[in-house]
């Protein structure tokens, strides 16, 4: 954790964390174009591109030296967050970001996530100090369901067209072989539709639930980041020895704060006002092989320590989908509500 205001540190002699990842990013960039490169030789038969194993070989030895380098980003990573920084751009909301090359403080703690891919490019608007009211951005409208479905959509047509392709290849094009694509291809479209209509029927009791115990003006559900340097983690530890319900999560905002509740009968689990909230923004979490969406809340304790909590998987409305397009949603509504705050404190 970080305070606002303090020295800020000075870049590690060495390679940056940025520096590194980014190189790795065109290492596989280069990758992916040998590979696409020997496809189009083996469809088109090219002559001119001479034996084809020096381009198959070139990228399994790239692909080969790449996984030991991917492993090797992390203590980069964490040597940069134990010196009190870093140098990626959405790691680490805690700490101040550095600029991978000058060491000029481009982040505060508890700052906005700054936008630009290179943040030598950026402008230092932010670097000054935690800024707690939010960005005054024109409200989003509520997505339709197929908007914040689109992602989902596009998976299960992906996953059918597979299933579909694949038993083709493998047998002579026939009726048969037809039909039976036809048929596995509406079996993952059921098998969908069946686990997103059981989950819309549990989603929306439990926020049904959840909006009768809140009374507030926004509730949305959510998942536990249970990373133990998480804000939410951490105060769930310090109230240990009072008892609590164990089940779902869920989150209420008013222009007075952010509650968050848990248990099939909602009850508080923590609370805060907005004016311990440094920033509301959009970010993601990756939970075994998967990568989900999060609300990412950055908190200023009263002593000046900048924390930060990961709401995993935000969801406001009945069909539990993992799209950013919700998030982005919620955490538009989570900054207009403190927007409010802000202009009544002001008024």
């Amino acid at each position: 954790m970080s305070r606002p205001g303090d020295e800020p540190p000075k870049l590690l002699p060495g390679i940056t964390a940025f520096a590194w990842v980014r190189g790795l990013q065109w290492v596989l960039i280069v990758t992916l174009a040998l590979f696409v490169l020997v496809l189009l030789a083996v469809v088109f038969a090219w002559s001119w591109l001479g034996s084809r194993i020096l381009f198959v070989e070139i990228p399994l030895v790239v692909l080969v030296w790449v996984v030991p380098l991917l492993m090797r980003a992390a203590p980069y990573e964490r040597r940069e967050s134990e010196a009190g920084y870093t140098t990626l751009p959405r790691k680490h909301p805690e700490l101040p970001q550095l600029d991978w090359k000058t060491g000029a403080v481009v982040r505060a703690p508890g700052a906005q996530y700054v936008s630009s891919k290179r943040p030598s490019d950026r402008s230092r608007g932010d670097a000054g100090g935690v800024q707690t009211s939010p960005p005054t951005e024109a409200p989003l409208p509520h997505p339709s369901l197929l908007r914040r479905a689109r992602a989902t959509l596009v998976g299960a047509a992906i996953t059918a067209v597979f299933v579909f392709l694949l038993v083709w290849w493998r047998e002579d094009f026939t009726q048969q072989a037809l039909d039976i694509s036809l048929i596995l291809f509406a079996g993952v479209l059921f098998i969908y539709l069946l686990a997103y209509g059981i989950g819309a029927i549990v989603a929306s009791v439990r926020l049904r639930d959840l909006a009768l115990a809140a009374a507030a003006d926004f509730v949305f559900r959510f998942r536990q980041n249970r990373r133990k340097d998480d804000a939410l983690a951490v105060a769930m530890n310090e109230s240990a020895g009072r008892p609590f319900p164990r089940g779902p999560w869920g989150a209420s905002a008013s222009a007075a704060g952010l509650k968050l509740w848990r248990g099939k009968q909602p009850v508080v689990a923590a609370e805060f006002a907005w004016s311990s909230v440094t920033s509301v923004q959009r970010d993601s979490v990756s939970i075994g092989r998967t990568s989900f969406p999060t609300v990412l809340v950055g908190l200023i304790s009263a002593d000046g320590l900048v924390s930060s909590m990961q709401l995993v998987w935000p969801n406001a409305d009945a069909v539990p989908l993992q799209s950013t397009v919700e998030t982005d949603w919620v955490v538009a509504k989570l900054n207009a509500l403190r927007q409010a705050r802000s202009s009544a404190t002001i008024l």
